[in-house]
């Protein structure tokens, strides 16, 4: 007489198996946000076993134990990383890969720009009168990417006076530096990766004027992600800033290049900021507080437009 044993594999799963016990098991999802409901998974092997994680995981019943009966987990408890969730019955166990991620960021509250007039005028920033140094940061939704939608730029009211100037450009993102300084520069970089509408962004450009090449001085982070490629444009001196206004949702008066789309937690540093600082800011998608950074200095905050929160 013969006894034959049929085992399951799932390329989710790796573990140990004996005869007539199985501790297979799966969650619904690979992945979940810490927002969202807290899983329970179905064993699909042998019950009465106990579930464990590495190190981060925060099971709903475990009483503060390392284990669980249930295998649900608290999300919002539990570190972002991708952890291991062991299921352990009469000896044998089963593993299920299980990612968590940061709460995708969602704009409470946003400014609203129509593409044909609408702008936010932030003033004269002082800070950036003479730098040859800073960046800005901000949350971006776009209802339209075609070329020269602007999103924001730094100078007076006409093409000689620009300091910088970000815009949408064949669906990617354009980041003018020096633009137009009375001796015919045009200097840009442009971006890697093609937008879509209806999705919040996080964009942040830096731009260094001790450097050299264009890619070298200005950068393009989309996501915490440097995306910048080659632009075009010859540099022949450094930055010097105009005494014009900061605008959100607008370039020039003269070309009227304006955004289609929402803006939010706008700010600009009188400094570069490192990718480092950039990837802190963005942190996964739930936007950090500005003033208690670790990779940045609060001190070279100059400005941070909330909108509204």
């Amino acid at each position: 007489m013969s006894i034959g044993v049929g085992i399951a594999i799932s390329p989710s799963f790796e573990g140990s198996h004996i005869p007539g016990v199985s501790a297979l098991f799966s969650y619904p999802k690979n992945s979940y946000n810490q927002g969202e409901a807290d899983p329970t998974p179905t064993i699909t092997g042998t019950t009465g076993g106990t579930f464990t994680g590495t190190s981060g995981i925060v099971f709903v019943d475990s009483g503060g134990s390392a284990d669980s009966s249930t295998g649900q987990i608290d999300l919002s408890a539990s570190s972002i990383a991708t952890h291991t969730i062991t299921y352990t019955v009469s000896g044998v166990s089963s593993n299920f890969e299980l990612g968590i991620t940061a709460i995708p960021y969602q704009s409470t509250r946003s400014f609203s720009f129509d593409g044909i007039n609408d702008y936010f005028d932030a003033g004269v920033i002082s800070s950036l009168v003479s730098t040859t140094n800073f960046s800005v940061s901000g949350w971006f939704y776009f209802n339209s990417t075609a070329t020269n939608k602007a999103i924001f730029s730094y100078g007076g009211a006409t093409n000689t006076q620009y300091s910088f100037a970000l815009q949408t450009q064949l669906n990617k993102l354009r980041f003018y530096f020096a633009y137009f300084l009375n001796d015919g520069g045009n200097r840009f970089v442009d971006s890697s990766i093609a937008l879509s509408t209806s999705t919040w962004y996080h964009i942040a450009v830096t731009y260094d004027g001790n450097e050299t090449g264009n890619t070298n001085r200005a950068k393009i982070y989309v996501d915490g992600v440097n995306v910048t490629t080659t632009g075009g444009g010859t540099i022949n001196s450094t930055t010097t800033a105009s005494t014009g206004s900061f605008n959100i949702g607008r370039w020039d008066i003269s070309t009227g290049r304006f955004l289609d789309g929402k803006a939010d937690e706008v700010s600009i540093w009188n400094t570069t900021l490192s990718s480092d600082a950039v990837t802190e800011i963005y942190n996964s998608g739930a936007p950090n507080d500005l003033e208690s950074l670790t990779n940045a200095s609060s001190s070279n905050l100059v400005a941070w437009y909330k909108m509204g929160e």
